[in-house]
């Protein structure tokens, strides 16, 4: 897609290309805090046919946990 390499994103609502994923700490079980995502940037850092990273941190914690999404 034309939008590949501009959906990159600090905070906010996190631009899910499949179903809504939001993550739970493992440690304490509560809801973690969507961070960033990192989209792919071109042929030669493509993620999985064009998706994207998300990452999500517990602040409580300072646990992260990532993730790949494609199209």
């Amino acid at each position: 897609p034309q939008e590949v390499g501009t959906r990159h994103q600090l905070g906010g609502e996190p631009l899910f290309l499949q179903s809504k994923d939001w993550r739970v700490c493992s440690s304490c079980s509560k809801e973690m805090t969507f961070y960033s995502q990192l989209d792919s940037i071109n042929d030669d850092f493509v993620i999985a046919d064009c998706g994207m990273i998300y990452v999500f941190i517990c602040f409580d914690c300072n646990e992260t946990q990532s993730f790949i999404q494609s199209n």
